[in-house]
């Protein structure tokens, strides 16, 4: 077995169809279809039991609610393939993906595949596609590095269109953290350290879908998980940028603050739009968060970042006192959750 595609599946009834018709079109053996149910309460179950009598390379597990993260974990767990892909149930794929994946891995072996990505804003009929050129590189080089930044690959962390390989998940002991948001940027950064090849395709099979976009303070997840992401992305970061030498200070300092450091911001969006908590406890939380910002400083420029998220940092390491520093957040962060 190549290929295991791995499905998590919950409350996606209206797009499940559409999904697996996509995804079943290639009749090669050499790949498997392992549909995860976390614990869906739509009609998603009886969708796949009418998969199943058709179609025997489809393995289906079920398990209790547990986010996508411990459904892809359960995934991995019951995979045979040599290499693993992730699909989300939400999604599709071209008629070729499956083909177009197994004719890039089969008789080649990488470390990780990554794949264009075609991605579908529904609301605004837009579509934004993510292309690479074809090529095999060697990770522990300087040019490899320069590809990388070049094509933006690291901050094409989604899971969409990238194919792993098993053996060195389960060697490295590598899973998804059960957080949302960066849980594949995470997963995505945990991997690459331990890659030693790459293979970039040109070719965009994977129709990734936005169904609806909700409000900024509406989709945020708790301050203190967002504050749990990001010192866990800076230490992934600060690990991989060791060994990834010939990235330029200028890519270095855009992830940090796109992935790193705004997931700061976004914490304390939270603690103010959503009067988390009160000024007597945000006051000594500020002072630990200047301190904070001003280590990163010395590695990282956040300032190259631009927008609200650099008005609050400004304010931050600025040499402002902190209770006037809380005052003019707390008039800030109310304006911004009210005009997104």
């Amino acid at each position: 077995m190549i290929l295991s595609v791995i499905v998590p599946i919950y409350n996606t009834e209206a797009y499940l169809n559409k999904c697996l018709d996509s995804l079943l079109v290639c009749t090669s053996k050499d790949y498997e279809l392992i549909l995860v149910n976390d614990g869906s309460p739509d009609n998603s179950n009886d969708i796949v039991q009418s998969y199943l009598k058709t179609f025997s390379n489809i393995k289906y597990v079920k398990k209790e609610n547990g986010g996508l993260s411990s459904a892809r974990n359960a995934g991995m767990v019951h995979a045979q393939g040599r290499y693993i892909t992730f699909v989300d149930s939400d999604d599709y794929v071209s008629d070729d993906f499956v083909s177009q994946l197994l004719d890039a891995i089969k008789d080649e072996k990488v470390d990780l595949l990554v794949s264009g990505v075609n991605k579908i804003e529904v609301a605004q009929e837009k579509i934004v596609p993510y292309k690479f050129p074809t090529e095999t590189i060697d990770l522990n080089t300087l040019k490899a590095h320069k590809i990388l930044e070049t094509y933006d690959v690291l901050g094409s962390s989604f899971m969409h269109g990238k194919v792993f390989l098993l053996e060195l998940i389960k060697t490295k002991n590598l899973l998804f953290i059960n957080v949302t948001p960066q849980e594949d940027t995470i997963f995505f950064l945990d991997y690459l350290q331990h890659a030693n090849s790459l293979k970039l395709l040109n070719y965009s099979g994977y129709h990734y879908v936005i169904h609806q976009r909700a409000s900024l303070t509406k989709k945020l997840q708790r301050y203190d998980v967002l504050f749990t992401i990001s010192e866990a992305l800076l230490e992934l970061y600060n690990t991989l940028f060791s060994r990834l030498e010939g990235l330029s200070i200028a890519y270095k300092n855009r992830m940090v603050s796109e992935y790193g450091i705004d997931q700061r911001i976004f914490a304390w969006l939270d603690i103010y739009s959503n009067n988390k908590l009160k000024k007597n406890s945000r006051l000594p939380m500020l002072l630990k968060e200047r301190n904070k910002l001003k280590k990163i400083a010395k590695t990282y420029d956040y300032k190259a970042r631009r927008g609200n998220q650099q008005k609050f940092y400004s304010l931050l390491v600025s040499k402002m006192p902190l209770f006037l520093v809380d005052s003019l957040a707390s008039i800030f962060f109310f304006l911004k959750s009210k005009f997104n």
